[in-house]
């Protein structure tokens, strides 16, 4: 699923989610009540809250590394180098 979304960045309406998970096998009732689920929008509003108010959070993908906002590259090298760190 999340090739499917990271390639139609531009396309993440609920219909589009809906036929990503079709399209990959995904039981479709079970997806809509999961994601209508309190406790998955609790979460949801909690990380949304939480990057907000860090005001380091501009966008996806962020990356923290051990509390640390990492804002270099996000090829293999670069990551292995910063979790190393």
């Amino acid at each position: 699923m999340h090739s499917l979304l990271f390639d139609r960045q531009q396309a993440l309406e609920d219909e589009g989610l809906r036929t990503y998970a079709g399209a990959i096998g995904l039981d479709i009732e079970c997806f809509d009540l999961d994601r209508a689920n309190p406790a998955v929008m609790a979460r949801i509003a909690r990380d949304v809250a939480s990057g907000e108010a860090s005001r380091l959070v501009g966008g996806t993908p962020t990356l923290f590394i051990n509390g640390v906002l990492h804002e270099d590259g996000y090829d293999t090298a670069t990551l292995l180098e910063a979790v190393t760190r």
